[in-house]
């Protein structure tokens, strides 16, 4: 499969309040063949987290529906130095991404996600 096609056929959610980075960041799945999901009544494969969405407020209540779903789910953050340790405590196998972040870099990540050895460790559990 192409690099360009890596995430062919994946459907993927985007949860960031900051509307350019939620631009980018679909514009790269998109650009690596992900359909872009826009809430989570459908069939999700993975998804990319901010962290603090809207005035502070915590992604942390969505990140533990996906892993009751067992959605695959990574954070993309702009605060990674200050919450990676209360992340790790409460997901330690979850990847914590920091922004800015070069494109095919977390297209990567989201891929290494949908990974078959990633799968059956979903998010480190």
């Amino acid at each position: 499969m192409a690099a360009s096609q890596i995430l062919s056929g994946k459907r993927i959610v985007v949860i960031e309040d900051e509307p350019s980075i939620k631009m980018y960041v679909e514009a790269a799945l998109k650009d690596a063949g992900a359909g872009i999901a826009v809430s989570f009544d459908r069939k999700i494969d993975a998804a990319v987290l901010d962290v603090k969405i809207g005035d502070g407020v915590s992604s942390a209540p969505i990140a533990m529906t996906l892993e009751q779903r067992r959605v695959p789910f990574l954070f993309y953050t702009g605060h990674a130095d200050s919450v990676t340790a209360s992340l790790r405590s409460r997901w330690p196998g979850c990847k914590i991404l920091p922004k800015p972040l070069p494109a095919h870099e977390l297209v990567n990540a989201v891929a290494a996600l949908l990974s078959p050895d990633a799968r059956t460790s979903l998010n480190g559990r």
